[in-house]
């Protein structure tokens, strides 16, 4: 093992990072006697100086006892850190809600609570459009080990310390990395700390899956650098681990993102800029790609499954278009929210058309990119200065991921997904942010113990830096004075901005914001640049002063320092505090009043809710521009503004549902990876239906029962039942449809209906009989007399986790139809005896069956899971035989080595005073 490891790189790294020679482990001294030789007392003191020197050296660069006290009291202060940013979710009765985590993340961590709890494998969610599939979504993070958490423990606590735990471990991490980057204890805990509160990192507190992806970043790195300077296989399976549980997050953008990290990294390490052609880079290019085969081997568990239902999509089937893929890319002028808080507006909320537009008319990706003036500023120095050669990777890899976060807004990431195809299946570039922070915290830690040494900081380095700022200072101070002597100009270069910024971000139409809107916007950047602009004139100068007293050696800059990153600290903290807002546990215990009017069924029936600007959406065009109230709500008192928003989908059941067992479908979130039959329909119900009539009439026979519909109408297809408060003085109404077909029931006609518009042409004619005809796509289908009397009837339904068992009578032979969604893994058995399912009315199930009384049962068994479990243990085991073989060697040649090197030796080791040792014996010879 240890010679399949040494042919890999052939070399080992030095105490600074750099490549160094290879030496035996025995010194330089036994070669002399090993060969009889004798030696002067001159040359070997000599020699015994230099060595000595080398040791106070390689101790400066390795500290001994790493970790030490001193470290251990670090990270016991970053995790109290985090504990305390968090106090609300693990001390108080709040929890997190935002964004994802109501609409999809709580609920379905519930769910799997409920069904492993009664014994069974969360195979599907009934719950959401029809039902789809949890295990073979890696968003459900199934296999990821906190889930075991989230059975094992309440799932309230379980799902609250899922997002602590992992902000614990990304800044252990970062601290863990900065530590092995020769950075003293204050740079890296302060590095850690800039990483782990910078606005986009602590925001990933409302994605579930992105933050455990994101949480593993410097463990990779970490592990990187222990491969690629130590002689052990063991290193390698755990730099493999690392990128397993980053694949087991369902973030795939992020793994990426930290693969090519960490194989950048390995190449500089090599020295890949210096011999593009060496052998070496070959060895690390073998090494990354058996590392990323074994690391896909033992997902394959989780591989396996997904990629049925990716190729399911057209996500999978033709990647994503280049508007969606770059769709949140990074805007440049957001950078300036990086440096000025709340800019160009404060969190959660939407001053100007700046925010929409930026943000490519929806909710800002992350709720705040703040890092601050001073971690900025440290991060520079330690570019600048630094004296670890690693400064310049961490330089080029957070300017390189900088720029493919820019996304759509540069040529590069387009040149790079031309370069690497399998970006088509990911998108938002603006996530890219995450890995930036990391490289910029770590350099920001080298500035700061560039910034601590006592004596003043003369160099070339030193006047390059305090030039720019000067620069700097300079140019804000100018940019300040342009805003009051020349406004006019100001406000046309902002406009000229924000309407080529539409333009680049693809709204449509380009005149959707009107030039009022536009001419506001502009206005607001002026007078966003006359308050903001002395503030960064005012850091910027602040700073040139005080390096240009760091530079004479003067005590008080150096006293200064911890001053600074204590500012640093409290504004990061107190700026990015709110990123992850909460609620009180009794919004999540909230019945919606919607709910009363949901009467009892033996069949479990659905309701609708449609997104956007659809006449049937169940919010009013109106009541959009209506501030929320819900005084009158015990349960939504004191909630701030996007807790208000979220309590308003939550009692329209247009997010949480699940909660509340209700079954629900929604256009929200296409995001194309929807099956393509439920994209197409869709497609069909919001763009290509003649009216209002259709849609319902559509929905309904896809077992939609209740209607949540923004404003009133007279519909022949469905029936006013009672208003629903949505918090503005235009009310919601509840309708109940006309259409309305039972979850399962027996069709005795069937129609072969190839084309998917024909289809939904026909269910969404109100004069379709579609309680007595199915339309099947598959060809051979027996077209039954068409006869007015029911062909038969459902007689009991039972449900069950990846089951469902109907009692079915039928007159005559027929169809029995199942309006839940087709899948390939569902199977289906009429009275013991498997026969195969027919996909009915586009999207759902059926199979057909004689006359007379039958037990149908549905039942799901994923076909990839076994076999992907077998890769997986496999390689698990290949795993386990590597690390033990290579453990056994490494046992062995040290042995070996003891048994060669002899006490004396062993002395020189532990004392390190090599003449004592060395010299008296020379002088006997």
């Amino acid at each position: 093992m240890r010679i399949f490891s040494d042919s890999i790189f052939g070399w080992r790294s030095n105490g600074n990072g750099s490549r160094g020679q290879s030496f035996p482990d025995r010194g330089p001294f036994d070669t002399s006697q090993a060969h009889g030789q004798s030696e002067t007392r001159s040359t070997v003191a000599a020699r015994s100086v230099l060595l000595s020197a080398d040791i106070k050296e390689q101790r400066l660069r390795h500290p001994p006892d790493f970790p030490d006290r001193r470290d251990y009291y670090a990270l016991a202060i970053l995790v109290a850190a985090v504990a305390l940013m968090f106090w609300k979710v693990l001390f108080a009765s709040q929890m997190l809600f935002y964004r994802d985590i109501l609409n999809q993340s709580y609920p379905l961590a519930r769910l799997i609570h409920q069904i492993c709890r009664s014994g069974s494998i969360p195979y599907w969610n009934p719950y959401l459009n029809f039902g789809q599939p949890i295990l073979e979504d890696p968003n459900a993070l199934f296999f990821y080990p906190t889930t075991l958490l989230i059975v094992l423990l309440p799932v309230r606590l379980a799902f609250q310390l899922h997002f602590v735990l992992h902000f614990v471990l990304a800044a252990v991490g970062a601290y863990w990395l900065a530590r092995r980057w020769q950075q003293s204890h204050l740079a890296a805990f302060f590095a850690a700390l800039f990483f782990v509160f910078s606005g986009p990192v602590l925001s990933l507190g409302s994605f579930y899956n992105e933050v455990a992806c994101a949480a593993w970043i410097p463990w990779a790195i970490l592990a990187t650098d222990c491969a690629i300077a130590g002689r052990s296989i063991r290193s390698w399976l755990l730099l493999t681990l690392v990128f397993l549980m980053q694949f087991l997050a369902g973030e795939p953008f992020t793994l990426l993102a930290t693969f090519g990290l960490c194989f950048a990294y390995a190449l500089f390490q090599a020295g890949f800029f210096r011999r593009p052609l060496a052998k070496t880079n070959l060895r690390v290019l073998a090494a990354f790609i058996l590392t990323g085969g074994l690391m896909t081997a033992l997902a394959a568990v989780q591989l396996l499954p997904a990629m049925v239902l990716l190729r399911s999509s057209l996500r999978g089937a033709i990647g994503f278009p280049f508007s969606q893929n770059t769709y949140w890319s990074l805007h440049p002028l957001q950078l300036i929210g990086a440096v000025v808080a709340g800019f160009p507006d404060p969190m959660f909320t939407a001053s100007s058309l700046w925010s929409p537009v930026l943000n490519f008319d929806n909710k800002p990706y992350f709720p705040s990119l703040f890092l601050g003036f001073v971690p900025l500023f440290l991060a520079f120095v330690g570019c600048a200065m630094g004296r670890d050669r690693r400064r310049r990777f961490a330089s080029w890899a957070a300017l390189g991921v900088l720029l493919l976060a820019f996304g759509r807004f540069t040529p590069l990431y387009r040149a790079t997904l031309l370069a690497l195809p399998i970006l088509k299946l990911v998108r938002f570039p603006i996530k890219l942010l995450v890995p930036v922070m990391l490289p910029a915290a770590l350099l920001a830690g080298w500035g700061v113990d560039e910034m601590r040494p006592p004596g003043d900081l003369q160099s070339r380095k030193t006047t390059g830096v305090f030039a720019l700022l000067v620069v700097a200072a300079a140019g804000a101070w100018l940019v300040w004075g342009a805003s009051w002597l020349l406004p006019q100009w100001v406000e046309l270069a902002a406009a000229w901005a924000l309407r080529r910024t539409i333009v680049a971000v693809g709204i449509h139409p380009v005149g959707a914001f009107g030039p009022q809107a536009v001419e506001g916007a502009a206005r607001y950047s002026l007078n966003m640049l006359r308050w903001q602009a002395p503030g960064i004139a005012g850091l910027t100068l602040g700073a040139a002063l005080w390096f240009a007293g760091l530079r004479r050696g003067d005590r008080r800059a150096r006293l200064a320092l911890p001053v600074a990153l204590a500012l640093a600290a409290g504004q990061l903290v107190l700026v990015n505090y709110s990123a992850n807002p909460t609620v009180p546990r009794a919004f999540y215990a909230y019945q919606p009043p919607v709910l009363r009017h949901f009467a009892p069924a033996q069949m479990p029936y659905r309701y609708a809710d449609i997104f956007g600007g659809s006449p049937l959406a169940a919010v009013a065009t109106g009541a959009l521009e209506q501030p929320l109230d819900f005084s009158s709500f015990p349960a939504a008192r004191n909630l701030d503004a996007p807790a208000r928003a979220a309590f308003q989908e939550r009692s329209l059941l247009e997010h949480g549902g699940m909660l509340e067992h209700a079954e629900g479908i929604s256009n929200v979130d296409p995001e194309w990876s929807f099956p393509v039959p439920l994209y197409q329909f869709w497609v069909f119900a919001l763009h290509k239906v003649p009216g209002p009539d259709q849609t319902l009439c559509l929905m309904g026979r896809s077992n939609v029962r209740f209607q949540i519909l923004g404003g009133a109408g007279n519909f022949g297809t469905a029936r006013f039942l009672a208003p629903v408060a949505d918090g503005t003085p235009f009310p919601s109404h509840l309708y109940e449809n006309r259409c309305f077909l039972p979850r399962a029931y027996v069709a005795g006609r069937a129609v072969y209906s190839p084309d998917t518009d024909e289809t939904l042409a026909r269910l969404s004619d109100p004069d379709f009989d579609a309680r007595n005809t199915v339309l099947l796509k598959s060809k051979g289908v027996v077209d039954l007399p068409f006869a007015s009397a029911p062909a038969g009837q459902v007689v009991s339904f039972r449900r069950r986790p990846n089951s469902v068992t109907l009692q079915v009578k039928l007159m005559r032979p027929g169809y029995v139809v199942m309006l839940d969604r087709f899948d390939p893994n569902w199977h289906a058995a009429v009275d013991g005896h498997e026969v195969p399912i027919l996909r009915a009315n586009l999207l759902f199930r059926a199979v057909r069956a004689k006359a007379g009384a039958h037990t149908v049962r549905f039942y799901y068994r994923q076909r990839w899971l076994a076999a992907g479990l077998a890769i997986s243990l496999g390689a698990l085991a290949l795993c386990g035989v590597l690390f033990f073989l290579d453990l056994q060697v490494a046992v062995i040649e040290q042995r070996s080595e003891s048994e060669l090197d002899g006490e004396p030796q062993r002395r020189v080791q532990e004392d390190g005073l090599v003449e004592t040792v060395v010299v008296v014996p020379a002088a006997r010879q």
